[in-house]
């Protein structure tokens, strides 16, 4: 028996019937960069990557 893990998620969501905004990109960017600094550093082993998902609208 192993003590169960702990892990976190973040979604950044939009509209899937407009155009990301250049915003909506540079944050997304950030997130991906500074969970990867994270993993990286140690400081945050339980993170995963923040994936990019196209094409996929909210409640889908």
């Amino acid at each position: 028996i192993s003590a169960p893990g702990l892990w976190r998620a973040a979604w950044l969501v939009h509209a899937a019937n407009r155009p990301v905004t250049r915003v909506q990109a540079v944050v997304s960017g950030v997130l991906r960069d500074v969970v990867r600094e994270l993993l990286a550093s140690g400081e945050w082993a339980a993170a995963r990557v923040p994936e990019v998902s196209v094409g996929r609208g909210a409640g889908r």
